[in-house]
């Protein structure tokens, strides 16, 4: 299991977990039942409480900028949440 920073300057969020699942970094992100492991995502479900539907995947900001619709941009950021939290301090 990795803990992965991934910072995207375009394209579509979604493409993250195409590319990370892909046959050239082969690592998928926990949870996600359309490009991701059944076999893994069922061990963690069993074994470490991984709730069902729930894609190990967090966007902590992001920022858009001014556009003719939005003068200031976009600027949200986002804490953890609480069940994320609890699976990094019991990685092993």
């Amino acid at each position: 299991v990795s803990l992965v920073l991934a910072r995207p300057r375009s394209g579509r969020w979604h493409q993250i977990r195409q590319h990370l699942a892909s046959g050239t970094i082969g690592h998928a992100i926990l949870g996600d039942s359309s490009h991701g492991r059944s076999r893994t995502n069922r061990h963690w479900k069993q074994c470490r409480k991984l709730r069902n539907e729930r894609t190990c995947l967090h966007l902590a900001h992001v920022h858009l900028p001014p556009t003719e619709y939005t003068s200031k941009g976009i600027n949200v950021s986002c804490p953890i949440s609480e069940d994320l939290k609890e699976m990094l301090i019991e990685m092993p």
